[in-house]
C-alpha cells in the first residue's frame, strides 16, 4: 500500500486514517467490488483517457484423425475509457493540532470516504443502461421464476457460470431471504461462513448482494434495476488524483491490493477563515461485454 504526500507533509495521524479509509472503501462498495477493475499507482488528471486492454477470444475445436491442430492468434484490444468521474466531498473544520486529536476530526474523515464510496456505487448501479437485456417488470417482485429466468437468459448468451452474481436492492433483498434456498446457510454451499458486505447468500448459481444503491426510476410505477450477471460484463477504471504543487497539505493512497485509490486535501482559506478538507476520487466507468450481464426489473 503506498501512501504519496506533497512536501508540506502531514501530520502523524493522517497516514493512520488514510489506512482506515481504504478499508472502509473497500468495505462499502458492493457493485464496484464485484466488476472487473483497471488501477494503478501513477496519478492522472481527471478526464484523461486510458486504453484498458481486454484479451482475444480463443475457440475450442475438435481435431479430425490425421489433420494438424488450428491455434488461435488472439488479438487484444482496447477498451477507452476516460477517467471523466471527479467525485469529492469537502467540509471545514479546524486543524490545529488539537483539531487532528479530536474525535470528531477522524470521524469527519470517514464520513467523507463512505460518501465518495457511495458515490462511487451509486454510479456502478448506473451500469445498468448499458444492457440490452430486460427481464422482468416495473413494480413486480422478484422470486425463484425471475431468477431462474435469468439464469436461462445468460446461458443462451454463453456467459460464464462461475462467479456470477446479482446485485438487488433491499427490498428485493426482503423477499428473496424468504427462499429456504437462499436462506438456509447449508442450502447456500458456503459452509455456514460469515458472507462479506452486502451478500445475501447463493441461489440458483449466482451469488445475491443486496445494497441501497440499486437504481431507480421514478414511476409510477418506480422501476429497480437489478442487475444480474458476470464481473466481466463492465469495468472501472481507478487512478489516484495527482498532489497539487501548492501551499495546500496533500496526500492520496493506493492499494495495491484492491486498486482503490483517493486523495486528501487540506488547507487554510483566507476567505473562509477556516481549513477546508477535501477527499476525492477518479475513476472512469464503461459497459464491455453487454450480453455477460442483464436488468432484472421489478
Amino acid at each position: 500500500m503506498a501512501i504519496e504526500a506533497n512536501d508540506q507533509g502531514a501530520a502523524a495521524l493522517i497516514p493512520h486514517w488514510m489506512v482506515n479509509g481504504i478499508g472502509a472503501m473497500k468495505e462499502k462498495l458492493v457493485l464496484a467490488n464485484l466488476i472487473q477493475r483497471d488501477s494503478g499507482p501513477n496519478p492522472e488528471e481527471p478526464f484523461n483517457q486510458l486504453n484498458v486492454p481486454v484479451r482475444g477470444v480463443l475457440t475450442a475445436r475438435s481435431k479430425a484423425e490425421g489433420s494438424p491442430i488450428i491455434s488461435d492468434s488472439p488479438v487484444n484490444s482496447n477498451i477507452p475509457i476516460i477517467l471523466a468521474h471527479h467525485d469529492y466531498v469537502s467540509w471545514a473544520y479546524e486543524d490545529t493540532a488539537k483539531a487532528k486529536m479530536s474525535p470528531a476530526a477522524l470521524q469527519y474523515f470517514m464520513d467523507a470516504v463512505i460518501g465518495v464510496s457511495r458515490k462511487i456505487e451509486t454510479r456502478c448501479a448506473d451500469l445498468y443502461a448499458g444492457l440490452s437485456t430486460v427481464i422482468g417488470a416495473a413494480a413486480t417482485p422478484l422470486d425463484e421464476s425471475s431468477i431462474l429466468a435469468a439464469k436461462a437468459a445468460l446461458g443462451a448468451s454463453l456467459c460464464p457460470e462461475e462467479g456470477r452474481f446479482a446485485f438487488i436492492s433491499e427490498d428485493e433483498e426482503t423477499r428473496l431471504v424468504q427462499v429456504d434456498k437462499l436462506s438456509r446457510a447449508d442450502a447456500r454451499g458456503n459452509g455456514g461462513q460469515v458472507m462479506t458486505e452486502g451478500k445475501v447468500g447463493r441461489l440458483y448459481g449466482f451469488d445475491v448482494y443486496g445494497s441501497q444503491l440499486v437504481s431507480k426510476t421514478v414511476g409510477p410505477p418506480i422501476q429497480t434495476h437489478n442487475i444480474v450477471g458476470h464481473p466481466m460484463f463492465a469495468i472501472m477504471a481507478m487512478r489516484p488524483l495527482p498532489i497539487p504543487d501548492t501551499t495546500v497539505s496533500a496526500l492520496y493512497i493506493y492499494d495495491e491490493q484492491t486498486g482503490l485509490s483517493f486523495r486528501y486535501m487540506w488547507g487554510y482559506s483566507m476567505t473562509e477563515q477556516t481549513t477546508i478538507h477535501t477527499i476525492d476520487v477518479l475513476y472512469g466507468l464503461a459497459v464491455v461485454d453487454p450480453r455477460l450481464a442483464l436488468e432484472l426489473r421489478s
